[in-house]
């Protein structure tokens, strides 16, 4: 018998599951950018590129806009936990499951 290969992407490795049913995603912000978008994947982080300005929470804002929807979440089921003042950020997503998520982030990347 062959093995099943239904899974959502073999070795993605900037998104896992947490605890609680929640997600984490771990991304690398360049704020500033002439638009916001999904660049790609490296180096176990997702990397995006955010019109906001790092100034008072505009960018971690404009992050948490646009992560709930790429998605197709409300903003309240998206938290930054880690890198409020760093370019590299860690995300705790809830409402989704982590191949819905893959599959939204990769819609993004194309």
């Amino acid at each position: 018998m062959s093995k099943s290969t239904h899974s959502a992407s073999p070795s993605v490795s900037y998104i896992e599951e947490g605890k609680d049913s929640s997600l984490i995603l771990k991304v690398n912000v360049k704020p500033g950018a002439k638009q916001t978008q999904v660049v790609g994947a490296q180096e176990g982080q997702l990397t995006l590129q955010i019109a906001a300005p790092p100034r008072e929470g505009a960018c971690n804002e404009a992050l948490v806009e646009y992560v709930a929807e790429v998605l197709k979440l409300k903003k309240r089921s998206i938290s930054l936990i880690h890198g409020h003042k760093s370019r590299d950020k860690v995300l705790s997503i809830t409402g989704t499951t982590l191949s819905q998520a893959i599959q939204h982030i990769n819609e993004a990347i194309d």
